[in-house]
This record gives structure tokens, C-alpha cells and sequence, in this order.
């Protein structure tokens, strides 16, 4: 009788454990709800560090962060929690993927791209990523790494782009961009022709990104020295570039080189 008793009342404990915790993590709700929010963050503290096993604790996670990034605008404390969520929910991959897409694009937004570049690798890392979203996480990363200038890494992390297999011609039209764009930032003329070529004649491109790829093909024709073909990629670009005014400057440019009227 007496063992009986004490599974009762550990039960009973427990369960009275269990409705505290729930109703924690409901004020915690009404204070954020309330813009509260130094009661939102006590009471969320409080639900999180009593509860290391509570069913709410996603919600209670990303509640804190919503605060301190949104509200606080405290990137500093942000950040810390961003990695806290991933040391418990790392194993879960849409978890992980969600935490550190965010904490890659808050290192990004407060330019620290050294941390932002060990980041995005890890996303890389993450099972079940689809090769689209594969793509623009490299892209992303390629694109931090030209910030650094590490211009081999960032060509690396581009060709692998465009050997993903499965990607669509959106993905494979954007890794193709980056690194014709890459190529005339590193002066590798040539190379960005081809590239650029080979990008405009894809099929199925957005209007958007077939004017943008044919901007890039005549810019990098007109530094590479082929000012008649660059004229001619550039008026081909009038009435579809989103600003006139920049192809009309380029074309009088070109035809004075020419000694056009």
C-alpha cells in the first residue's frame, strides 16, 4: 500500500509539473501577444530552463528569437539563441535547415562573413535538400566568399552548383549567372563569354533574368575588347532591360568607339 501510495503521488506531480508548465507558457504567449515583452522573455526563460523536455519548446525557442531580433533588434543575443536551438534540434534536419538558414542571413545582414561562411557549409551538410534549394545555398555561399575575396573558392562552390544533379534551368540558369558574373569580376573575359552565351541561350528563362543575362554577355564582350557584337547585344536589350537610360548610355558609349552616329 504504502509503494502504491508513492506512484500516486509522484504521479500527481508529475501532472501538476505538467499543467504549471502549460500554464507558464501560456502567459508567455498572452505577454507576447500583449507586447509584454520583458514578461515574454522571463516567462519563456522560465518555461524553457524548467522544462528540458516540454512539448513546447520549439515554440517557446523561436518566440524568444522573435523577440530579441525583431523587438530587441540585439543581434548579439539573437545569434546565441539561434545556435542554442541548433545544439538541441541538429537532428532534426528541417529544424536544422530552418535555424541556420536564419542564423547565416542575421551573420550576413551584420556583414560578418567570416562566421556567415562557416555557416552556410553546414546547410550544405543537411540530408534531403532539394537540388534547387542545393543551388542557392551554394550560390549564397559563393557569394559570401567573392565578399572575402576568395575568388577560387567561391568558383568552386559554383561549379559544383551547376553539377547538382536534378537542378531545374531556373537553378541551373542562376549558378550559370554567378559565375559568368565571377568571371568578368576576376577579368577572365573569355570564359565569361562562353558562360554568358551558353546562359542566354537556355530555354525557359524569366523575361527578369534573360535581360539580366544578355546586360552580362554585352558587358563582358564590350571589356573583352568585341565592340560590334557588344553594340548589337545591347540595343537587342532595349524596350527588355529594366532601365532604358543605361542602355542608351551604353550604346552611345559603344558607337562613339566605333565612330557610329
Amino acid at each position: 500500500m504504502r509503494l502504491l501510495a508513492i506512484l500516486i503521488l509522484c504521479i500527481l506531480v508529475a501532472a501538476c509539473d505538467r499543467q504549471a508548465a502549460t500554464e507558464e507558457l501560456t502567459e508567455a504567449r498572452s505577454a507576447f501577444a500583449n507586447r509584454e515583452w520583458n514578461d515574454a522573455e522571463r516567462l519563456l526563460e522560465g518555461y524553457l530552463r524548467r522544462n528540458p523536455e516540454g512539448a513546447q519548446r520549439w515554440e517557446a525557442w523561436n518566440l524568444l528569437v522573435e523577440v530579441a531580433h525583431r523587438v530587441r533588434n540585439d543581434e548579439r543575443a539573437t545569434v546565441e539563441l539561434l545556435e542554442t536551438m541548433y545544439l538541441e534540434n541538429g537532428s532534426n534536419p528541417e529544424r536544422a535547415y530552418d535555424i541556420l538558414t536564419r542564423l547565416g542571413e542575421l551573420l550576413e545582414a551584420g556583414r560578418d562573413f567570416r562566421r556567415a561562411a562557416e555557416v552556410w557549409p553546414r546547410v550544405l551538410e543537411l540530408p534531403g535538400l532539394t537540388p534547387d534549394t542545393r543551388a542557392l545555398v551554394s550560390r549564397r555561399l559563393a557569394r559570401i566568399l567573392v565578399m572575402q575575396r576568395r575568388f577560387p573558392e567561391a568558383e568552386e562552390r559554383l561549379k559544383a552548383c551547376l553539377d547538382t544533379e536534378g537542378l531545374s534551368t531556373e537553378g541551373r540558369a542562376g549558378c550559370l549567372y554567378d559565375l559568368a558574373d565571377l568571371n568578368v569580376a576576376s577579368e577572365h573575359l573569355d570564359v565569361a563569354v562562353d558562360l554568358a552565351t551558353t546562359l542566354v541561350g537556355l530555354e525557359g528563362l524569366t523575361p527578369e533574368l534573360r535581360s539580366q543575362a544578355g546586360f552580362l554577355l554585352a558587358d563582358a564582350l564590350e571589356q573583352r575588347g568585341r565592340f560590334a557584337e557588344a553594340l548589337e547585344r545591347f540595343e537587342a536589350l532595349r524596350g527588355v532591360y529594366p532601365n532604358d537610360m543605361v542602355i542608351d548610355t551604353r550604346v552611345r558609349h559603344l558607337k562613339g568607339r566605333l565612330g557610329r552616329k
